[in-house]
């Protein structure tokens, strides 16, 4: 009988030494006694601050002024023409005036005048490809 329960203690394994429920808990990080409601519920409202001035405000001198007007006269035209030539070159030579219009579409679209330079992009663009679809059709 001795040797039995001898025998039983070597080949049985071991049980895992057990924990309390708190304590495993705490070790996992799985603590009862937390409040989770501040973290899901929404604010109320952003708190409000009144704005903070850092910078004061810079004054243009007047070279700066004229040449910002200036320059935008000086570059308003180049709307105006890219689809001017755009719209030409639906009816006469619309590769040259195609890839004018389209070029100049550009320009003007980077200059700022964004519809205008879309605009003739496209046309210009759609005059290309119009020519180079229907000329194989009468050669």
């Amino acid at each position: 009988m001795k040797d039995q329960k001898h025998w039983e203690a070597e080949v049985k394994p071991k049980e895992p030494k057990r924990y309390p429920m708190d304590q495993l808990r705490k070790e996992t990080g799985q603590e009862v006694n937390e409040e989770y409601a501040a973290e899901v519920s929404v604010p109320y409202a952003a708190p409000k601050q009144a704005p903070v001035e850092t910078s004061l405000p810079v004054r243009k001198s007047d070279s700066v002024a004229d040449t910002q007007a200036a320059g935008g006269i000086a570059t308003g035209w180049v709307g105006y023409t890219a689809i001017l030539v755009s719209v030409i070159s639906l009816f006469i030579y619309p590769v040259l005036f195609g890839a004018a219009g389209a070029f100049l579409g550009f320009i003007a679209y980077a200059q700022g005048q964004k519809a205008l330079g879309a605009w003739s992009v496209i046309l210009g663009l759609v005059s290309l490809a119009g020519y180079f679809l229907l000329v194989p059709l009468y050669s």
